[in-house]
């Protein structure tokens, strides 16, 4: 389908063979995937392809219908590979992809939780620093749209983020700066001693 220019074809070829050769599919109770690594290598590129193509689609979509029907697509091929391949070393940058769909969508809480995960939870990576930066981003955007009744506790969030992110990256360029917005919600919550 590739050697013919068949791009729709390649598309549903890879999405069956993404869903027939899964890593919790059928067919990994019958074969021991250390035995099959040409497999597995295929498979995750698979699902790479997928949720790049769905995440440039989301973005080159005009409706919100076709954006909405992307942007599902690409969640779902981004988290399947999370849960396929949570070791591998292209991991955590597939994930702050996911993070970046979500945001690009205006998902700004889950968003914040992929960005936090993505910072803390792997062990240090070239991105980490800026998916901890990224959730203080989504925790505030979150705050601007939340409803009354929510804000306080987005508040709070974000200012837990920020101090993680103090803690784990002080010497980042924006750290202070955070920071100090940081305290000054810290002084606007009453919190003094803290502040």
């Amino acid at each position: 389908y590739q050697a013919g220019d068949f791009p729709k074809l390649v598309l549903e070829a890879k999405k069956s063979f993404a869903s027939r050769y899964a890593v919790d599919s059928e067919y990994w109770r019958h074969f021991d995937p250390a035995k099959s690594p040409e497999v597995i290598a295929y498979l995750k590129r698979n699902l790479e392809d997928l949720a790049n193509h769905y995440h440039a689609l989301y973005q080159a979509s005009e409706t919100p219908e076709e954006r909405m029907a992307a942007f599902t697509e690409s969640a779902s091929w981004y988290r399947q590979f999370l849960a396929s391949f949570p070791e591998a070393p292209e991991t955590p940058a597939i994930h702050y992809r996911l993070a970046d769909l979500l945001l690009e969508n205006e998902a700004f809480g889950p968003a914040a939780t992929e960005y936090e995960h993505i910072a803390y939870v792997y062990p240090a990576h070239e991105r980490s620093a800026a998916a901890g930066y990224a959730a203080i981003f989504a925790h505030r955007k979150n705050q601007e749209r939340a409803a009354e009744n929510q804000r306080e506790a987005i508040r709070r969030e974000a200012v837990e983020s920020t101090v993680r992110f103090v803690d784990h990256f002080p010497d980042h360029e924006h750290a202070a700066t955070v920071l100090s917005v940081a305290v000054q919600d810290l002084f606007d919550l009453r919190e003094y001693p803290r502040a």
